[in-house]
């Protein structure tokens, strides 16, 4: 979870080009999710490299107060990819024929949600389940203690434990 309220809502990835992709004005207004989401940080392929063990790519973020909308995320694709089409960070898996750099542009946001949402009722479901087997395991093991306490200081009805000696 993102935070209080929030989620990750989407997590798209953009292979190869996608200049070549056409969408008309009314496919390009849509919003990407709803409730709407109005920043994403957009991470490319190409200038991955290790550091310290992890991961790391090159980003960008993007903000659109109307909401973020698909043309907004072909839009940046395409500028991305086009911005490292001859990147001297990528690898040389990551280059075609021709010399030029194939890449994939990866897009994250976050969405505030209510309460009431079923992303919320399914977590609270979940974990009202969780602590009702933790309530249950622990009063097993309180039962178990209590038997235990009661065994080691004689006060048991087992009859082949009469008569021996307690454990110290």
């Amino acid at each position: 979870m993102a935070g209080n309220g929030e989620v990750p809502c989407i997590s798209i990835r953009v292979r190869d080009t996608v200049c070549d992709v056409r969408f008309g004005s009314r496919a390009k207004s849509q919003l990407i999710c709803q409730p709407p989401v109005f920043e994403v940080q957009a991470s490319i392929t190409c200038c991955d490299h290790t550091q310290s063990g992890q991961m790391r790519f090159e980003s960008a973020k993007f903000s659109n107060s109307s909401g973020i909308t698909v043309g907004d995320i072909v839009e940046l694709a395409a500028k991305l990819q086009g911005e490292h089409l001859t990147c001297a960070k990528a690898d040389r898996e990551r280059h075609d024929d021709d010399g030029f750099v194939r890449s994939a542009v990866w897009f994250r946001a976050i969405s505030p949600l209510q309460g009431d949402d079923p992303f919320f009722v399914n977590e609270q479901v979940e974990r009202d389940r969780e602590m009702a087997e933790e309530l249950q395991d622990r009063q097993k093991e309180e039962k178990m203690d209590a038997y235990l306490r009661a065994k080691r200081f004689g006060k048991t009805d087992c009859q082949s434990c009469a008569g021996t000696s307690r454990p110290n």
